[in-house]
């Protein structure tokens, strides 16, 4: 799924301001299926100040998750792939190992109708036993 993010310049200055106040992190991804039905990867598209703060890793736009953290759990592929394809939002505690050996607390929601989703997370403030 390809999609390239379109606004006008009031527009783009107005989202780039809200995404940059956020202190979760944020990104817009893009799903990278096979046989248009499979999710194996995700694009970044944009990322927020905030998303290495609390994911611990530097996302570039136009990288794949693959490509930034090889050994990512498939789980959130699968997770923002159900987006994607479903279209319904998800609320998800998830582990990341290959992210630290953390939790994230995600909220991932379709952005429009191209695919596109953009996930909103933070790692808990409380660590807890899982």
């Amino acid at each position: 799924m390809t999609h390239e993010l379109q606004y006008s310049p009031e527009e783009a200055d107005r989202y780039r301001a809200l995404l940059n106040a956020l202190d979760a992190g944020f990104c817009v991804i893009e799903i990278v299926l096979v046989a248009a039905s499979r999710p194996v990867d995700y694009r970044f598209i944009e990322v927020n100040p905030a998303f290495a703060a609390n994911t611990g890793f530097e996302a570039e736009a136009g990288r794949t998750v693959r490509e930034l953290v090889p050994n990512i759990e498939e789980s959130w592929i699968d997770i923002y792939g159900d987006v994607a394809l479903t279209g319904e939002s998800m609320r998800v505690d998830n582990h990341a190992a290959a992210l630290g050996n953390r939790w994230f607390e995600v909220y991932a929601f379709p952005r429009d109708a191209s695919g596109s989703l953009g996930p909103l997370g933070q790692e808990p403030e409380q660590s807890c036993d899982r």
